[in-house]
Formats: C-alpha cells, sequence, structure tokens
C-alpha cells in the first residue's frame, strides 16, 4: 500500500514537471529542424512514405538498423489512414517518454529512496538536456527512446529480481 501511495506521488510530480518542459520547449519545422542539424528524420520520413506507398527508399547502413520502427509506423499510419505523421510521431514519442519516467518511477520507488531525493533524481532524468528534450524537438527519432525504455525495463526486472523473464 505505502509503495503505490510513493509511487503514485512520485508518478504525479513527474507528469507535472514532463508537461512543464514540453510546453516550455521550443518546437521547429522540418525546415527550421533541417536548418540546425536534424537530417535524420529525413531518411526516417522516406522509410515512413515507402512503408506507406509501397515505394523504394534507399537506406544508409547506419540508418538500417533503425529501419524497423518508422516502418511499422508507416504500415499503420496506412492501415488507419493517418493524414499528419509528425503528429503520429510526436503522440507516440510522449507515450514513450510517459512509460521512460514510470518505469524510472519504480526504479526509485523499488530502491526505497528517500522522499526529498527521489523527488532530485527524477528532476535530474526529465531536465536532463539530452533525455527528453531532443525527443520533443524531433520526435521521428523515436527509435533512442525505445531503446532507453527497453534498458530500463530490464532495469526493474533486474532489481525485482524477475530473472525467470530472460
Amino acid at each position: 500500500m505505502l509503495y503505490n501511495r510513493k509511487l503514485r506521488n512520485l508518478s504525479l510530480f513527474s507528469i507535472i514537471i514532463y508537461l512543464f518542459l514540453h510546453f516550455t520547449n521550443q518546437f521547429y519545422s522540418y525546415e527550421e529542424l533541417i536548418l540546425i542539424g536534424f537530417t535524420d528524420h529525413l531518411k526516417y520520413l522516406e522509410i515512413f512514405d515507402a512503408a506507406k506507398n509501397s515505394i523504394e527508399a534507399e537506406v544508409s547502413q547506419q540508418q538500417a538498423y533503425r529501419f524497423l520502427i518508422p516502418y511499422i509506423l508507416g504500415k499503420i499510419s496506412n492501415l488507419f489512414d493517418v493524414e499528419n505523421e509528425f503528429f503520429l510521431f510526436s503522440a507516440i514519442i510522449v507515450l514513450i517518454n510517459f512509460l521512460i519516467i514510470h518505469s524510472f518511477n519504480k526504479i526509485v520507488t523499488l530502491l526505497n529512496i528517500k522522499r526529498n531525493l527521489s523527488l532530485i533524481i527524477v528532476s535530474a532524468l526529465i531536465f536532463n538536456v539530452y533525455m527528453f528534450r531532443p525527443s520533443i524537438i524531433n520526435p521521428i527519432l523515436l527509435n533512442d527512446n525505445l531503446f532507453t525504455y527497453g534498458l530500463i525495463l530490464i532495469t526493474t526486472h533486474l532489481i525485482k529480481k524477475n530473472e525467470s523473464l530472460f
């Protein structure tokens, strides 16, 4: 019971500061993203469109390893007839970010860290410049956050001593 209440309070705090981060963030158009150096999203959009429209897209070797997620999202977009791919990627990145935060809160709660320190640790995660802000600016690069979420899930299960899952 105490575990659930601690997790709920920490999650509420985390959601509030994440929303603060999200709404105080600067958002860019596709053209502005290219000007500031985010050019990988063009290839991912080609993969997305190739899955959606059954056309071929040339993919470089370093991007071929990250091919699966944009391709699957392109197929889903085609299935549900989603027109605005940027909104689709943005909604998924916010969902993944909430899953990362929730799983991280579970780790902090499982480790039985004192309340004040847990608030500082969660704030450090959310306000870290390299954790969520790049994915909010350019949600098409969601592969990195999926990888982070997977690592946090593995860590959570190891802390719980659930090695039987692996």
